[in-house]
């Protein structure tokens, strides 16, 4: 449980002064995060043998360099050295509370501070970590900040506490202290160097590890006292949320890149070197930049007897490789690059981000982008967020928000984020819990949101930062039935299969579920119609120049117009006016089939999708949608082959034009034919004409030849080729040469004119010749 003496120095009284401060003068702007911190220095007698460098000293300064405190603002530094003296014998007895004389760096008097820390000598009689820790604590949770501000105790060591309390110590330790670190969100780190570190890890781990093993921060142990770099920066990527690149051997000319793809607002070049000399460093600007490094305060440095760094802050680093040049060999260059993002709650694409339903997910999108109105992508960071209720003022410590109610935290969904040219867009959907109470339209919300990197908040929308949220109640109507056949209309009433033409509807009455209509004072609303897009293939298949309305309207189905379709968009896609009674009443949803463009039976299910057109609820599918269930029977061989008919057409009609224009023989309208009994032959007579209808459709000519004054048909006679002419006998009738006469060319029936021919019956003969009129 937390001590009393750690408590704020707030009262009831103070609280109110503030209030009242607020409320006459207006919002406060939020101040920048400050930085907090308080290291506990070990000066114990052991660190002669164990830390002979004196590294513990040149970390304290290059910790002190690396945060680079504004000590006139809001950031506060100190050394909190063991206490010389004073022991701890017993474990029953109160531990002791004692520390050395704490070291405050001035503002600028880095130079004196320097000389503080180096004058530190390692003749502490004891070692003892709890009171230390405890007087860090007591100095941070008084020290007036936000809730973003880093608070850190880094404490600096070579080993464990006296062994005859030591189990005690680290019992109040866990049982007093580690709460005050969880609660005020104060991180505890270790430096540990020298060869036993190693071995006394467990020790260490236990400090930072609280209740059920949540992590209170980390544990760097150096035995040999050679990663100091690499241990320091992390510890600054993760108490301060500094970005960084690993270190990288020292040599005549490092490249190294300050902005790092992150457009941070300023960076640190950090050299180290394992010899008691500050190192040397010359930094220059990319190929092409416009000027040198902006560097205000130069090139800071610092040396012990076993090692010495130099330090460089430069601001608004230009993008690319800068040339580090320094004279440490065998040491390592690194880069260290402070955050404070800005964060910005932006509606998601076609939505709006000031409105929303209680109880019901809000989409939106978090814009993480560099400070400064600097754009380009600022790196991942962990966000999250807590949707509040009406803000009743803000705390005057702190300045976070007060609320009538305070909502859960949130994260984004897992899976990496968008990167624009603004920034990160990260995706969030808060809920806002509460309704508001009957008798209001609505409440205003808030919602607050962070970016931590390691321990650090990074960017934050808090207090008077906060997203406003106008939250309104929780609206949902549903239709009844929700789900409906398309029966056919002036039938029996019953659903089956429709074909090509058929009218078939559905009704459906939307009742109201969940929440309250709004203003009911103004009782009319409208309401926007229109089919799913999910629904795309059935377009093209079983419902292809189908169409649709809904309460007697045509609906726009986005795939063409249907049998009876209008041109341009119909009433129900930009939304009809009507009042609570006919919103809230009978609808009917029918669907005349065009011609299914599919050889097989079908059942399409149709989402009618609904929109109230009321802010927010717009936004929000409150309506839920109404299914109509279409039987399709499966067409006709015509429907289904009806495609074919056209070149179909098109081909016999070229066929029949190509029979009829060819090129055919026709008798010669001079031709004659002499035909008698033997003895008595008849005069040359013309042919009669053949049928007329054997001409109009482009067939050969066929002529009767008849006996003169007797009605019956010996032969006929076709035109074959030049000069040459196909006689066909009648039935019963023969074809023979006459006696003496050269046979026919051909034994087909083929003849020349001027060649007669005996045509003989089974008890007649005739003689024929075929000639031309002279």
């Amino acid at each position: 449980m937390r001590p009393t003496s750690f408590k704020r120095p707030a009262s009831g009284p103070r609280r109110l002064v503030w209030l009242w401060v607020l409320i006459m003068l207006g919002p406060p702007q939020l101040a920048e995060a400050g930085e907090h911190v308080r290291v506990v220095l070990d000066v114990s007698q052991s660190m002669r043998r164990t830390d002979p460098g004196k590294l513990a000293r040149l970390s304290t300064l290059l910790l002190y360099d690396l945060a680079d405190p504004d000590v006139t603002l809001d950031d506060s530094f100190e050394v909190l050295p063991f206490h010389p003296t004073q022991h701890w014998r017993d474990p029953s007895d109160p531990p002791p509370l004692g520390i050395g004389p704490r070291l405050r760096p001035s503002h600028g008097g880095r130079q004196a501070f320097s000389r503080q820390i180096r004058a530190l000598a390692y003749d502490a009689q004891w070692t003892y970590f709890y009171p230390g820790l405890k007087a860090a604590l007591e100095d941070l949770v008084s020290t007036p900040g936000g809730r973003n501000d880093v608070r850190t105790v880094v404490i600096v060591t070579d080993g464990l506490p006296e062994p005859p309390t030591r189990d005690e110590e680290l019992r109040r330790i866990r049982s007093e202290l580690q709460p005050i670190l969880a609660q005020e969100r104060i991180w505890l780190y270790v430096l540990a160097f020298g060869p036993d570190a190693a071995s006394r890890r467990d020790f260490f781990d236990a400090l930072v590890q609280g209740d059920a093993g949540a992590s209170l921060g980390k544990v760097f142990v150096d035995p040999q006292g050679d990663r100091l770099l690499d241990h320091m920066i992390d510890l600054f990527g993760h108490a301060f949320g500094y970005t960084r690149d690993a270190p990288q051997p020292t040599a005549d000319r490092v490249a190294v890149d300050l902005e790092g793809g992150h457009t941070p607002d300023r960076a640190a070049v950090v050299v180290f070197a394992p010899r008691p000399k500050i190192p040397s460093l010359a930094l220059e600007s990319p190929v092409g930049a416009p000027r040198a490094p902006t560097s205000p305060s130069g090139v800071e440095g610092a040396a012990d007897v076993g090692a010495g760094y130099s330090v460089q802050w430069v601001l608004s680093p230009f993008p690319g490789d800068h040339a580090v040049r320094t004279d440490a060999r065998g040491g390592s260059v690194a880069v260290l690059r402070p955050t404070r993002l800005q964060l910005e709650i932006r509606p998601k694409p076609g939505r709006q981000a000031l409105r929303t339903m209680a109880q019901t997910p809000f989409p939106l999108d978090v814009l993480v982008r560099p400070p400064g109105g600097a754009q380009g992508d600022p790196g991942e960071s962990q966000i999250s967020f807590r949707a509040h209720g009406p803000r009743e003022g803000l705390d005057p410590e702190t300045g976070a928000g007060v609320y009538a109610w305070f909502g859960k935290s949130g994260a984004p969904p897992s899976g990496p984020s968008r990167v624009t040219a603004e920034g990160r867009i990260y995706a969030v959907e808060p809920v806002f819990e509460k309704e508001p109470a009957p008798d209001e339209a609505f409440y205003v919300g808030y919602l607050e949101a962070q970016a931590r990197r390691g321990a650090a908040i990074v960017g934050s929308l808090q207090g008077m930062a906060a997203h406003r949220v106008e939250v309104f109640p929780r609206l949902h109507i549903a239709p009844s039935p929700a789900l409906g056949d398309a029966v056919p209309a002036g039938g029996d009433g019953v659903a089956r299969a429709l074909a090509q033409g058929d009218i078939a509807c559905a009704d459906f009455s939307l009742e109201l579920d969940v929440g309250r209509l709004p203003h009911p004072g103004r009782p009319v609303y409208g309401l926007r119609a229109g089919l799913s897009s999910q629904q795309t293939p059935a377009w093209d298949g079983p419902l292809a120049g189908a169409s649709l309305t809904l309460d007697g309207l045509p609906l726009e189905t986005g795939h063409g117009q249907g049998r009876g379709g209008k041109a341009g968009p119909s009433e129900w896609s930009k939304g009809r006016s009507l009042a609570a009674d006919e919103l809230l009443g009978r609808h009917r949803l029918c669907v005349q089939l065009g011609r299914p463009a599919q050889d097989q039976e079908a059942t399409v299910r149709l989402p009618l999708e609904l929109t109230l057109l009321e802010s927010p609820y717009d936004d929000f599918q409150v309506i839920e949608p109404f299914v109509l269930k279409v039987r399709i029977a499966r067409p006709g061989i015509l429907q289904r082959r009806g495609w074919l008919l056209v070149p179909l057409l098109v081909a016999l009609a070229a066929l029949a034009a190509l029979w009829y224009l060819r090129d055919r023989p026709d008798l010669p309208e001079d031709l004659r034919v002499v035909v008698g009994r033997p003895g008595s032959p008849g005069s040359a007579t013309a042919l009669p004409r053949g049928p007329l209808w054997v001409r109009a459709l482009g067939g050969v000519e066929s002529r009767p030849i008849r006996i003169e004054g007797e009605n019956r048909v010996l032969a006929r006679v076709q035109p074959r080729r030049r000069e040459l002419f196909r006689l066909k006998p009648s039935r019963g009738v023969r074809m023979e040469s006459s006696p003496g006469a050269v046979p026919p060319k051909v034994t087909d029936g083929t003849l020349e004119a001027g060649k007669a021919v005996r045509l003989t019956t089974d008890d007649e003969v005739f003689e024929l010749c075929l000639e031309y009129e002279p």
